[in-house]
């Protein structure tokens, strides 16, 4: 059982709020998640974000999916080396 103790105004939705505010435009929010408690954050993405569901797959506001964490680490990689030859 999972239990997050947190106050009323505070939600993972109102960080990416947050951080957006502070980002430079034009930003793309990446949200990556691998449970319930995520999910409000995935919801309060833009269409132009990406939102990333990890683990088994379910009904999620997630755009996209991988299986694991160490699938989200090759993803990673893969977009740094990208950027880097680009």
């Amino acid at each position: 059982m999972l239990v997050e103790a947190i106050p009323r105004l505070a939600s993972k939705a109102n960080a990416v709020a947050a951080l957006r505010r502070t980002a430079r435009n034009p930003c793309v929010t990446v949200f990556v998640g691998d449970d319930a408690t995520d999910e409000e954050a995935l919801a309060a993405l833009d269409d132009g974000d990406v939102g990333v569901l990890v683990g088994p797959e379910r009904p999620s506001h997630a755009r996209y999916h991988l299986p694991s964490p160490a699938a989200v680490a090759a993803e990673l990689q893969a977009l740094a080396e990208y950027f880097e030859h680009a």
